[in-house]
């Protein structure tokens, strides 16, 4: 469920970026950042535990997910968008401190992504 929101929130994020009017553009990621975001925060802060997991207390799928996702979010709209979000908080601290994971963000190449 966690998994599928997320893929949902990432097609919604994506259409901001991929529309050519750049009118549109614009309006869709105002409606974005104004509406689609904080709704789906409120959400998966409901959804994420207080030891800062989806499901059960190790990292699964879905936490990787949403860290993976929401570093897209503060590389494409730049903001605290996890502010007050506790658990939110949490699942990325949970994912980024994982042994190979820290090793990865640490030595990974550099790019705009």
């Amino acid at each position: 469920m966690t998994c599928d929101s997320l893929e949902e929130f990432g097609e919604k994020m994506r259409l901001c970026f991929v529309e050519k009017d750049e009118n549109k553009k614009e309006e869709l990621k105002r409606e974005f950042e104004e509406k689609t975001l904080p709704a789906a925060l409120d959400r998966f802060e409901k959804l994420a535990s207080a030891e800062g997991y989806f499901a059960g207390n190790l990292p699964t799928w879905a936490d990787v997910n949403f860290f993976t996702l929401f570093g897209f979010v503060d590389i494409l709209m730049p903001g605290d968008h996890l502010k007050g979000y506790v658990n939110l908080n949490r699942v990325t601290g949970n994912v980024s401190s994982n042994p190979g994971i820290a090793i990865w963000l640490k030595e990974r190449p550099e790019s705009q992504f």
